[in-house]
């Protein structure tokens, strides 16, 4: 017998995640104290006062729910530590193009004779350095987490465990958690809820929260200051492509927390969204601090639309409900049998996302549809006008834009149908990445308008126009961050579907699969990759972006797009559910196919020629195609039980008969692996309390999981 490994104390397990976040914190605030830049003359960059210390708001809010609730600062972590990655890529504007970033918290020219300024190295290191560490600790949290709730074979002894699931005491701070039928559990909302009573407790904070979110994203993308030293300047301020982008991160992890702040506990979701309102608060923050230290600039009144965002994602939190109690006073819990984390009746928690998830969809195609519909570019304030070759600039941003859309669409209905609803929420899974590279396509585009104007600026006697990002590009910004909520969503549709099922598969059989399945999602992954080094185009101004392109914004965009291809391929080829791998692979080699869609625009370019790029794509989608099909194939035929019953692995029928079952399966998982015997003997012996026959009667989670194996668990 293997001996459960030791507890780990949950508040050591916090300290880590909240130190990266502290420490990340006082190195960017440290930055501009070392230096930034360097002044053409010499000069020193004027002061900013208090504004560079802002960004301590963060680790304060963290450290501060930390000491209440030791989890409460893991989830507060969570959610502030990841938004740190829309700081980075700020911040790493502001330190590859300082002369026009427009951060007088961090660096402000005295005068004109300062111009221009170039990075200092010592400064910038310590920047970057600091949103590092602060997205580190975000993410160790989030791991932290899911380790919390991820596994429901985990050891009660304490949540955070090597091998411990969630404990009463610790996660739910002591107030309203209790043993449930299934024992020790985790007070929840909705557990064993219908759906309409499970739509009315998570609607109105996820509406406020998302609308916080859109707050959030006008106020980002827009210049804060203007005036004071920025007039000087010889182009108006504008925001550089790494701020939008950064923007455009900080707006969607921001809904992506508000989406998943209901399938937590109410305190963990309240802390959640309280680490996430602090992180959206800095800017804001900071942009009056900057006012106040005198520097001449004026705030404007963008600014307001973030403090807007972080009262909205605030006032989402009061909104948080509990869920209704079960008959006899108990305490709704989140153990074997709960409907959030494990097992239990998944109708009304599949129903809820894939509805969700089908919306969000269709709205966020809407949105492509606009984007490829409107002008993507302004010049001076209008539209820009076709130039001689018959097609204005801004005509190759929207092409892509209609493939999205349909993309989107197909995989926002089949999410909203029950029988390919799987496949549906599997597909919106990737569905994104698209919507995400045609979006990076037309910034770039947009940065290099942007520095054409700057160089005919240098020009004497030159009229430089102003470029500005038109309609379409905002709209094909709305369609990713839709496009990510409902991926979001998705994937939680996707995995309460497969916990939902009853079917007790044959271990070895489903062990097999996986491992077969791993070879082919290698072998597809290496074929995406090698499509994403090869340019698909060419014309007269140079080859099409590559994973190569270094820091170009589309280059950056590509890289997201394969690399989340392939991690979606990795995830979707070891599902259990056929339909699950399916609509992972065709959402995948949609996908890689949408680098394929050449604008007109792009067609009439001088040089223009297809490259090597092209049939690399094709062959990869194809590859990816018949790779699904295949290991679709391959779960399809795993030998199983169908023992009908609810969901959660108790089946209905001859009591002995399903106690037999389950004694058969924990025999098989006892025999396979020492992990399997680990959780065998913590289970107990047949006929023992809590034992498999036990479990298989109603007392605990049956060992034999619906359609997941023990060796073939990921975790």
């Amino acid at each position: 017998m293997t001996a459960a490994p030791s507890p780990v104390s949950s508040a050591r397990t916090v300290l880590a995640p909240a130190a990266l976040v502290l420490v990340g914190a006082l190195l960017g605030a440290l930055a501009p104290v070392v230096g930034l830049v360097r002044t053409a003359d010499g000069s020193p960059p004027g002061p900013a006062g208090a504004a560079p210390w802002a960004v301590l708001l963060v680790p304060v809010v963290v450290l501060a729910l930390a000491a209440w609730r030791p989890l409460a600062g893991l989830a507060a972590a969570a959610g502030a530590g990841t938004l740190a990655a829309g700081r980075l890529l700020a911040d790493l504007g502001a330190v590859t193009d300082p002369g026009d970033a427009v951060r007088p918290e961090l660096f402000h020219e005295a005068s004109v004779h300062a111009l221009p300024v170039t990075a200092a190295p010592a400064g910038a290191v310590l920047l970057l350095a600091g949103d590092l560490l602060a997205v580190a600790g975000g993410l160790l949290a989030a791991r932290g987490m899911v380790r919390a709730f991820g596994d429901p074979d985990r050891d009660p002894v304490d949540p955070l465990a090597a091998d411990g699931p969630p404990a009463v005491g610790a996660l739910a701070g002591g107030e309203g958690a209790g043993d449930g039928a299934d024992g020790p559990g985790l007070a929840v909302r909705g557990a064993g809820g219908d759906d309409a009573a499970e739509v009315r407790r998570a609607g109105p904070p996820v509406v406020v929260g998302l609308l916080g979110a859109v707050a959030v994203l006008v106020g980002a993308v827009s210049v804060p200051y203007a005036g004071g030293y920025l007039a000087s300047r010889a182009l108006p301020p504008a925001l550089g492509l790494w701020d939008l982008s950064g923007a455009l991160v900080l707006a969607v992890l921001a809904g992506a927390a508000v989406l998943v702040a209901p399938l937590l506990p109410r305190r963990l979701a309240a802390a959640l969204l309280c680490g996430v309102a602090a992180a959206v608060a800095v800017p804001a923050l900071t942009a009056l601090l900057v006012r106040a230290a005198g520097i001449g600039v004026r705030v404007e009144g963008t600014v307001w639309a973030l403090v807007a965002g972080g009262l909205l994602l605030a006032l989402s939190v009061p909104l948080l409900r509990r869920g209704p109690r079960p008959p006899g006073g108990g305490v709704a819990t989140a153990g074997p049998g709960s409907d959030v984390l494990a097992g239990g009746d998944r109708t009304g928690g599949r129903r809820l996302p894939g509805l969700l998830a089908g919306v969000l969809a269709l709205l966020a195609a809407g949105a492509a549809v606009l984007a490829a519909r409107t002008s993507g570019l302004l010049v001076d304030g209008a539209a820009d006008p076709p130039r001689p070759g018959g097609y204005p600039l801004s005509a190759s941003i929207g092409g892509p834009f209609l493939v999205v859309a349909l993309l989107l669409a197909v995989a926002g209905v089949a999410a909203l149908v029950p029988a390919t609803a799987p496949a549906g929420a599997a597909a919106l899974g990737l569905a994104w990445l698209p919507a995400v590279w045609a979006t990076t396509a037309g910034l770039a585009v947009y940065g290099t308008v942007r520095a054409s104007a700057q160089v005919t600026a240098g020009v004497a006697g030159a009229t430089p126009h102003r470029w500005s990002m038109g309609p379409g590009l905002w709209w094909g910004i709305v369609a990713s961050l839709l496009g990510v909520a409902a991926a979001v969503s998705g994937v939680v549709a996707v995995r309460r579907l497969q916990d939902a099922r009853t079917d007790l598969v044959d271990e070895d059989s489903s062990l097999a699969v996986r491992q077969r399945a791993g070879v082919v999602a290698a072998v597809l992954v290496v074929a995406v990759l090698v499509s994403g080094l090869l340019p698909v185009l060419a014309t007269s101004a140079g080859s099409g972006p590559t994973l190569l392109s270094g820091s170009a914004v589309d280059g950056a965009g590509l890289l997201l797009l394969c690399l989340g291809v392939a991690a979606g391929l990795v995830a979707g080829l070891r599902s259990d559910l056929p339909s699950v791998v399916v609509g992972a692979g065709v959402a995948a080699a949609a996908a890689l196919l949408v680098r394929l869609v050449v604008p007109a625009a792009v067609r009439a370019q001088d040089g223009f020629a297809l490259r090597a790029g092209y049939p690399a794509v094709v062959a990869a989608a194809v590859l990816v195609l018949a790779g699904s099909v295949l290991v679709a194939g391959w779960a399809a035929r795993v030998p199983s039980d169908p023992a009908r019953g609810p969901a959660g692995g108790v089946p209905a029928g001859d009591p002995g008969r399903s106690a037999r079952g389950a004694a058969a399966a924990g025999a098989r998982m006892a025999s396979s692996s020492p992990r399997s015997a680990t959780r065998t003997s913590r289970g107990g012996a047949a006929g023992a309390p809590g034992g498999v026959a036990d479990r298989a009667r109603g007392g605990g989670r049956q060992q034999g999981r619906p359609r997941r194996s023990a060796e073939g668990d990921p975790r």
